[in-house]
């Protein structure tokens, strides 16, 4: 008995109409260009409990402790919005993966990611993991590719004519398929396939999940993001970034 993942690349659309966050869609995601945001870092800490503060206050680094404020800010606001409860009320708690989830509404699933400019928040009816990347032209990936990739992977790689854009698509693709099963970055990273097209898998590399399925879109020219979502390819005809809805 196998596990299927589905991976390809899509277009990802701005939605056309304002719809409720309440309707319980399959998934719902939401960019946040942070920078647009930095103004306000004291009125998005109000909806932050002690802990979250404080966790803030460890990063070393001013934008990075800002980036954290206004997605976990987001998140809480977004999450309060779907579930009915004040946002500095909401208990996130982790499980012994360390992914969060809410203990009063365990079939509501929300994942978050943030570099640089932007951010991504991800809710969902079924598990989601996501992830955004910086393009980096500078940075070599040379080292990093054969402990993380496999061999088609690897093909891929050495053949493509945008050798950055490949290599941050699939490991994106990597990092979102572990985030929304909980598995973690482990031994077992360079056996999840991220290259297009649908693969077979031990279903013990994806915590025992029947199918997943992963899109990677261009935010702009320079982020990727990917979305792994429990499910097959016919549960999302379509992916689009939702309103923020504040």
């Amino acid at each position: 008995m196998y596990s299927s993942i589905f991976c390809s690349s899509v277009k990802i659309l701005i939605s056309g109409s304002q719809k409720s966050i309440h309707e319980k869609s399959a998934l719902k995601i939401y960019k946040v260009h942070l920078p647009s945001y930095h103004n306000n870092i004291s009125k998005y800490k109000e909806h932050l409990t002690t802990t979250e503060l404080e966790k803030a206050e460890r990063y070393h680094f001013e934008k990075d402790k800002n980036r954290f404020i206004i997605c976990r800010s987001f998140l809480r606001l977004l999450l309060s919005e779907y579930i009915g409860l004040e946002a500095k009320d909401i208990v996130i708690a982790t499980d012994e993966n360390k992914k969060p989830y809410l203990p009063s509404h365990p079939k509501v699933f929300f994942n978050v990611s943030h570099i640089v400019e932007y951010g991504l928040i991800a809710i969902s009816t079924n598990p989601v993991g996501v992830d955004v990347e910086n393009v980096d032209r500078e940075w070599d990936y040379s080292e990093t590719a054969p402990r993380i990739f496999g061999e088609a992977e690897l093909k891929n790689l050495a053949i493509t004519s945008d050798k950055v854009r490949l290599f941050f698509t699939y490991w994106t693709r990597k990092e979102a398929i572990v985030k929304a099963t909980g598995k973690g970055i482990e031994d077992n990273f360079i056996h999840i396939p991220a290259c297009d097209g649908m693969h077979l898998i031990n279903p013990e590399l994806i915590n025992n999940i029947a199918n997943l399925l992963v899109l990677s879109f261009e935010i702009e020219e320079h982020f990727i993001g990917t979305i792994a979502l429990v499910g097959k390819i016919e549960d999302i005809k379509q992916l689009y970034f939702s309103p923020l809805p504040f």
